[in-house]
């Protein structure tokens, strides 16, 4: 994933985006925040995709169905269950940075509202 800022081009991985009032706004508890780049302070927006969800349902899933089925089933199913679930991880996290998450923008501009 790249973690360019979109307005001065500085990798912002492994760097503390934090937040802050949006333009115009005064100070005191903001109404709207806004995460804002370490570097020259530009406004960002997280850019999700969604296939970012459905990655973490293949997480959630199999721990749900390991909680209910753990006990109804013996050990040596369970160690099957486990090395399915983790090669499945794999292959879906594997996909997905493949055929978008690398080449996908993690930030993208603020865009003001006209209205």
């Amino acid at each position: 994933m790249k973690t360019n800022c979109p307005y001065c081009s500085v990798k912002l991985r492994w760097k503390l985006v934090r937040a802050a009032h949006l333009s115009g706004q005064q100070n005191g508890p903001p109404e709207r925040g806004a995460s804002v780049c370490p570097s020259c302070g530009g406004e960002l927006v997280v850019n999700g995709h969604w296939s970012e969800f459905v990655a973490e349902l293949s997480i959630l899933i199999p721990f749900i169905a390991a909680l209910l089925l753990g006990p109804a089933v013996g050990n040596p199913t369970l160690r099957v269950a486990i090395l399915a679930t983790l090669i499945f991880w794999a292959a879906v996290f594997g996909f997905f940075h493949f055929r978008y998450w690398r080449h996908m923008q993690r930030y993208r501009k603020q865009v003001e509202n006209a209205a």
